[in-house]
């Protein structure tokens, strides 16, 4: 099965009203797409199921912060954030 993706002015305004750093990575995801298209490997590594509109969506990791609780450095909490948009089948 082949997917694609189109980005629009509405994807770009969501990115440039991220923070620089995962703005940064996400672009870099956006332009890979744009260039090459909806890989199987990027299906593969990135490629998850929507359990509410059974869509394809890729689903990618923009920024991984690990901190200390309470200023521990044995007790650590991990906040990731994701960036994720749909694919359509071709």
């Amino acid at each position: 099965m082949r997917y694609k993706r189109e980005f629009t002015k509405s994807d770009f305004e969501e990115l440039e009203a991220m923070p620089y750093g995962r703005m940064v990575k996400a672009a870099a995801i956006v332009q890979l797409i744009e260039e090459e298209g909806v890989t199987p490997e990027m299906i593969e590594k990135w490629g998850r199921i929507n359990e509410k509109d059974g869509r394809m969506h890729l689903v990618f990791e923009v920024e991984d912060i690990t901190e200390g609780v309470n200023g521990s450095e044995f007790y650590t909490r991990r906040n990731v954030h994701y960036f994720s948009f749909p694919v359509s089948e071709i």
